[in-house]
């Protein structure tokens, strides 16, 4: 049986008080041996984290209780031993890194598309390439 819980999950969302926040989540995931990378932004977070099932609940509840992560989405996979060696929580500039600076995808985001129409543009778009 698989006992190692591995999560997944990013929020763009207002945040403040990095450095208070980065300290807390340091020590929530020491006292649940917790292993991965957390990245906090004053854009929101970004996190690959590995557990027991306790201590990933743990986790989830109290980001859950941040304005703006209320409704963060958590993809979980399991495994037999955690992937991670360590546990590292860091604050950055940007939680994914677009390179292209006036970016800001708390104000703006792409509209989302059914996966039918992205394969017809990504079809379009090759076959414009290939001509």
């Amino acid at each position: 049986m698989s006992d190692v819980v591995n999560i997944a999950a990013y929020r763009f969302a207002d945040l403040h008080n990095l450095r208070s926040l980065r300290d807390e989540l340091r020590q929530l995931c020491s006292c649940h041996t917790l292993r991965g990378t957390i990245l906090l932004s004053p854009e929101g977070i970004n996190l690959f984290v590995a557990g027991s099932r306790s201590g990933v609940d743990a986790l989830i509840d109290r980001l859950r209780e941040i304005p703006g992560f209320e409704n963060i989405a958590v993809k979980a996979s399991f495994s037999n031993t955690k992937p991670f060696t360590r546990m590292l929580v860091k604050i950055k500039r940007e939680i994914i890194a677009f390179g292209v600076d006036g970016i800001d995808p708390r104000a703006y985001t792409s509209r989302r598309l059914p996966a039918a129409e992205l394969k017809q543009l990504l079809c379009a778009h090759r076959a414009q390439k290939a001509a």
